[in-house]
């Protein structure tokens, strides 16, 4: 039924599992109909009523649908992360449920000024979130992973890799990735011009009104 070679590697399978007398389960590339299809096979041993191994049982599950979703699914999230990875203005950052850095674009280096490279693997807390919001910043996160209330869109003041402040709006999405773990995602908006203009407006009104 098969090529000698692949052949072989189920006879080295079949002797594996009867020598350790332990179930094995394998995910391997088996051709049929001119095509390599993937497959799922588990194997365990047979023992008879003495103890003594008489063979292997198991069963082959074709997994070839499952595997494709999960490269086309991977290939998706690589696409969305290179579109996000250089857009003009945008700080957006990844990070995984154990807060710590997955993704940093180029917005995310020019707006708190760590490097990506600098950044990944480091903690969100520690990078960016002033000591006084840690703790809420913390707790909002892990609720909305439990099944919690989404972390809504808000006007918020973080640190910059100098310690200056650094006025964003900042919104959230989570998601679970190809391999089904959470990933949270921030998307920043640089609000330093519009508060300092809101400031020069309001110094102009005071003097105005001051004046007259």
């Amino acid at each position: 039924l098969f090529p000698a070679a692949l052949a072989e590697k189920f006879r080295a399978d079949d002797r594996r599992v009867m020598e350790r007398l332990a179930p094995l389960t394998v995910e391997e590339q088996i051709p049929e109909h001119g095509r390599l299809r993937w497959y799922e096979t588990f194997k365990a041993p047979v023992l008879g009523n003495d103890g003594r191994v008489l063979g292997t049982a198991g069963y082959a599950r074709d997994v070839t649908a499952q595997r494709e979703a999960d490269a086309r699914l991977r290939a998706s999230e690589q696409r969305f992360r290179q579109l996000l990875e250089h857009v003009p203005g945008i700080a957006v950052q990844g990070y995984g449920a154990d807060l710590k850095v997955r993704f940093w674009n180029l917005g995310s280096e020019q707006l708190y000024g760590w490097t990506a490279r600098e950044a990944r693997g480091r903690s969100l807390l520690e990078l960016i979130i002033p000591p006084p919001m840690r703790s809420d910043v913390r707790a909002a996160i892990q609720s909305w992973i439990a099944g919690g209330p989404a972390i809504p869109s808000a006007e918020l003041v973080l640190t910059h890799k100098d310690g200056s402040p650094i006025p964003v709006y900042s919104s959230h999405v989570l998601q679970q990735n190809g391999t089904g773990e959470y990933e949270l995602f921030c998307i920043d908006l640089d609000l330093r011009e519009l508060k300092a203009a809101e400031a020069r407006q309001r110094l102009t009104a005071s003097v105005f009104t001051h004046s007259h």
